[in-house]
């Protein structure tokens, strides 16, 4: 599991919100290290380090899901109202299959 930490949690005045990865805890300091040149610091002090540690959360990776179709049913269910809509002729108001 990967490690992160987020740049606007250090220093929420920077309005930065840029989010530095690592796969450890050394590989997500050196990553640190190098977004913080970003910010005009170049050398990083051992408090810095310690803020950076403090900070440092566990990367949750969710797996990727298809997103339901709304237009299948289990069958015996009665079609839903989206189902409806595409099944009804559109009257020439613009709106797929909605009358006014």
């Amino acid at each position: 599991m990967g490690k992160i930490i987020d740049c606007n949690k250090l220093n929420p005045a920077s309005g930065c919100h840029h989010v530095v990865r690592g796969e450890t805890e050394e590989e997500l300091l050196k990553n640190a290290q190098e977004h913080a040149k970003e910010h005009g610091i170049v050398a990083v002090t051992p408090e810095l380090v310690e803020m950076i540690k403090a900070n440092i959360e566990d990367e949750v990776r969710r797996p990727r899901t298809r997103p339901a179709l709304h237009t299948q049913r289990r069958p015996g269910s009665k079609p839903g109202l989206l189902a409806f809509l595409i099944a009804r002729p559109s009257t020439g108001s613009g709106r797929a299959g909605i009358s006014a």
